[in-house]
């Protein structure tokens, strides 16, 4: 199984999810930012980028879910070598 790692969004951002309803929802899928959820869940794509690079991930494209739990973290699974290189 590929590596999990959590990213933390800023006290603001938390905020914002938690006033929100502080659902879960996936916002990476497949290397690929999902800016419809980001607006659902009233966070920023700064915020996402600050959280995405306090978990090691220089970019969107090394990832392979990326999940925002209820609690304000993103979890997010890395994309296999062979995956992130395709473009797929």
């Amino acid at each position: 199984l590929p590596p999990l790692t959590g990213g933390k969004l800023s006290s603001r951002a938390q905020r914002l999810h938690q006033v929100g309803g502080g659902k879960r929802g996936i916002v990476v899928r497949r290397g690929q930012l999902c800016r419809d959820e980001l607006a659902r869940q009233s966070m920023g794509e700064e915020d996402f980028a600050i959280a995405r690079r306090s978990a090691g991930y220089a970019t969107v494209g090394e990832i392979a879910l990326g999940v925002l739990e209820s609690s304000g973290e993103i979890t997010f699974v890395r994309r296999k070598e062979r995956d992130a290189s395709d473009g797929q």
